[in-house]
């Protein structure tokens, strides 16, 4: 299953706390029993809580590349990693894991964001960071499987797969959200880009968040389903 948790300072004063990030990342140990990792790159926070399925030894995150420029967190799994992988090989990518999530890292550098989630055939939910370009991503599948949860408090984005992990920061009060409980008993979940909690939104499915210069773009839409030919 998996979980990723972080945040994201906008402004570009803080210290970034290692202990906050700690409390994110272990609310999710329920979803990743396995495995943890974080990473601290000014402006950005980012851990996992790992469920090891593909590459067990060798797939820990934050998958990060060579140079350290390029980070990645993943929740999910990409079915398309093994073309996407060997096509990125016959490019002259060279991979240290046998792990769906280092298609990430490569992919972007590759094809840019738009043109790797175009790609991208799985269920998923994944934070990356461009430290060289200064722009940060947040993800999600094109059918919203894998769940992914953000709100912006005192110049800071915080994000997670599960609410626990943006409670646990401090930041963020367990104020009720009226119209996502109301939404909730009319439809018995609560759809997006609601939550329970007031200011807390979903990311909706097939749709991305880029950061860049303290400036938060999106949601943007990367893909629709397609209409009948008529």
């Amino acid at each position: 299953m998996c979980g990723i948790a972080g945040f994201i300072d906008l402004r570009g004063q803080r210290r970034l706390d290692p202990e906050m990030l700690d409390r994110m990342v272990d609310a999710l140990y329920l979803r990743g029993p396995d495995d943890r990792g974080t990473s601290i790159e000014p402006p950005v926070a980012m851990g996992i809580r790992r469920l090891s399925i593909i590459d067990v030894e060798g797939g820990h995150q934050p998958m990060i590349s060579e140079d350290g420029q390029v980070r990645v967190v993943m929740n999910g799994e990409l079915y398309s990693f093994p073309e996407l992988r060997e096509e990125l090989i016959g490019k002259g990518y060279a991979f240290r894991t046998h792990a769906d999530s280092e298609v990430l890292v490569h992919g972007y550098r590759e094809w840019g964001m738009e043109g790797l989630l175009s790609r991208l055939n799985g269920m998923f939910a994944f934070a990356l960071q461009d430290v060289a370009r200064q722009r940060i991503f947040l993800g999600r599948d094109r059918l919203g499987i894998k769940p992914l949860l953000y709100t912006e408090r005192d110049g800071v984005l915080l994000f997670g797969s599960a609410l626990s992990s943006l409670l646990r920061t401090g930041m963020v009060p367990p104020e009720p959200d009226p119209t996502g409980i109301r939404l909730y008993l009319h439809n018995q979940y609560i759809p997006w880009p609601h939550t329970a909690i007031a200011g807390v939104r979903k990311l909706p499915p097939a749709s991305y968040l880029e950061i860049q210069d303290g400036k938060i773009n999106g949601p943007i839409r990367y893909w629709h389903l397609p209409e009948e030919d008529r």
